[in-house]
């Protein structure tokens, strides 16, 4: 940081006086919104933290909490999550809300083939309503096969 100022004075004193107002407003600017970066990366680095480490309720409410790019990628590990251990914890009721959570914090009409696939096998593997239902949401043409299937 005071290797930064001398730089910067260092500088000022070379410029005319309309840049050095530019350079310093600049430089001003600078200080002020680049920790706005770094609190972003911390809030991105702290929902995955608080997803890999906790629980599985504080993996619903990272989820939950989750926006921009970190949504699809906290989104895609609860499903993972829920479809790794669906065997083990079966109808669990918290396992459930974290895979109704998952579902709900991705986009509409997917398009990616690897996460369509996950809501299937998810749907697969639970009998809750719940799940099932959020599922049916994301996948519309899912929804009109399995409906098919049922009248046939």
């Amino acid at each position: 940081m005071l290797i930064t100022m001398r730089i910067t004075v260092s500088i000022m004193r070379k410029l005319p006086k309309i840049r050095r107002t530019a350079f310093v407003s600049l430089v001003f600017l600078n200080f002020c919104f680049s920790p706005l970066g770094l609190f972003a990366a911390e809030k991105k680095s702290s929902l995955v933290k608080s997803f890999v480490k906790g629980n599985i309720s504080e993996k619903t409410i990272a989820v939950r909490n989750a926006e921009g790019e970190d949504k699809n990628t906290l989104s895609e590990m609860g499903l993972d999550f829920v479809i790794a251990n669906a065997e083990i914890l079966g109808d669990d009721r918290d396992l459930s809300t974290l895979g109704v959570a998952s579902v709900l914090a991705l986009e509409k009409d997917l398009k990616n083939d690897s996460l369509r696939q996950k809501l299937i096998s998810s749907f697969k593997k639970f009998p809750d309503a719940n799940m099932r239902t959020a599922i049916l949401e994301r996948l519309p043409d899912y929804a009109e096969s399995e409906k098919s299937k049922k009248e046939i």
